[in-house]
């Protein structure tokens, strides 16, 4: 693997796949220890991100399968992206993108999850990772059906919503797909093992768990975690203290 930082090419392995990862990478780790990001830096590493999976479009080679896998994970990348970015504006034009953002992720997951089926070593990990990211199509699909009235009244009930969206949910969720796909180009290239990669999958849990936690932690109010955003029923931490309380009160 060849860095170079005086001419750099548009790939993965390029300058710009480390500065996006590293970018990401750090945003990620700031949320989870609590500092909180301002709308631009969120949006210019969101943007870095959308770059990079476009710019990895020439390692589409190779057998079906793998040429697929890495399609999907760009569009999940690019909605991602748009997504992290389209919480802070409001407009008329958005919401049609809103509608193609909702297509885009709701094929991505669909192939996905067929695909996973002819990953011997993955496929029980692409499939559990399918099913958690599959709450990620609800919300173009809000923003698609609702539009900025919604959205409007929405911030008004939750004034940081927009910034808990981008930095809890949407670029540690670029930061992993990213991150997971260098670990995919180096499992090809034979510069990890079958092994190794399989180890990697941890990260993308702890993340998950690292960011849910902070969320709760240093945004209280703000209802990120709601499956179906303005109903606190569908929030998966309320549901699971809701269990809790009610085996821990019926003893």
């Amino acid at each position: 693997m060849k860095l170079n930082f005086f001419k750099p090419r548009l790939t993965p392995h390029g300058s710009l796949g480390v500065v996006s990862l590293t970018g990401s990478g750090c945003l990620t780790l700031g949320a989870i220890s609590g500092y909180e990001m301002s709308p631009e830096s969120l949006q210019i590493s969101s943007a870095l991100i959308a770059m990079n999976a476009l710019s990895s479009l020439p390692l589409l080679s190779g057998d079906k399968t793998r040429k697929n896998i890495f399609l999907q994970s760009i569009l999940l990348q690019c909605a991602l992206s748009y997504m992290s970015i389209r919480v802070f504006y409001n407009n008329e034009f958005l919401q049609n993108v809103d509608w193609l953002c909702f297509y885009i992720l709701f094929y991505a997951l669909t192939q996905l999850w067929q695909m996973a089926e002819t990953q011997k070593y993955f496929e029980s990990v692409i499939k559990c990772g399918v099913l958690c990211a599959s709450s990620f199509a609800l919300y173009p699909l809000q923003f698609a059906l609702f539009g900025n009235a919604w959205w409007s009244h929405v911030q008004e009930i939750y004034p940081t919503q927009a910034l808990g969206f981008s930095e809890f949910v949407f670029v540690p969720s670029q930061f992993i797909i990213a991150a997971l796909m260098f670990a995919a180009t180096l499992l090809d290239r034979k510069i990890i093992s079958i092994k190794q990669a399989q180890g990697l999958f941890i990260f993308p849990v702890l993340i998950l768990i690292g960011t849910v936690t902070a969320q709760e932690m240093y945004m209280p109010l703000t209802s990120t975690q709601e499956l179906f955003i303005g109903l606190s029923y569908s929030n998966p931490v309320i549901i699971y203290k809701t269990i809790v309380d009610f085996f821990t009160t019926t003893k």
